[in-house]
């Protein structure tokens, strides 16, 4: 299978790779598996720390020595992503409340954006995703957003985690109501399920602690 994910609101690329990280660590050895991530931002300066991929020397706090080892190498004044990262996510300039710029995805992580939305462009916003989404494409929110009144365009396939399915029946169902299928494994097992030890958090060799502000 090939796996397509969105990142929409990717700031500097920290959740990029570490979404990067977990799918190939849960992929393995299984032939015939890859993916593409597109991080998405409104900030090109955001856009351009993430394609660069250099990340702080205080990583080494966050990421497991065997995680630093095989993914990022030393330069200076950090540590800079792979060639096994960097080859599998790609970053453009995008406002969240214009057209999409991909389709048919399996994945879309929108975290921490929603809630900066005001009601109407919320709107706006998940009919975009819900367009782009596969019939069993997942879409993870942030631990304060919901779906809240847009339950008719997702199901809840696990909501502690915040975790939704693209609904093609109109139906709202109780979270884990889907079939098993080889992506809600991807979901359940190589994003959702991440250890303490190999939690992945990296802070941008330039990243201040802008907040995204969208006023549309």
């Amino acid at each position: 299978p090939f796996i397509r994910i969105w990142n929409a609101g990717c700031s500097t690329g920290e959740e990029v790779y570490s979404l990067a990280i977990s799918l190939i660590e849960f992929i393995g050895n299984k032939k015939g598996v890859t993916f593409k991530i597109l991080g998405t931002d409104i900030s090109e300066e955001a856009i351009n720390n993430a394609s660069q991929g250099i990340y702080q020397d205080n990583i080494q706090k966050h990421v497991s020595p065997k995680l630093l080892r095989e993914y990022f190498y030393k330069v200076e004044g950090g540590y800079k992503v792979k060639s096994i990262l960097s080859d599998k996510c790609h970053f453009i300039v995008q406002d969240i409340s214009d057209s999409p710029p991909v389709a048919s995805v399996d994945i879309i992580s929108c975290q921490n954006l929603i809630i900066y939305l005001g009601s109407a462009l919320q709107q706006n916003v998940f009919s975009h995703l819900n367009s782009v989404l596969e019939p069993d494409g997942f879409l993870i929110l942030g631990k304060s957003e919901s779906i809240s009144t847009y339950n008719r365009l997702f199901k809840v396939f696990d909501g502690k985690h915040r975790v939704y399915v693209r609904d093609t029946t109109g139906n709202l169902q109780n979270e884990n109501s889907s079939e098993p299928s080889f992506l809600s494994s991807v979901i359940n097992k190589g994003i959702r399920r991440r250890s303490n030890t190999d939690e992945i958090k990296l802070e941008s060799s330039e990243q201040d602690d802008r907040q995204q502000k969208i006023t549309k």
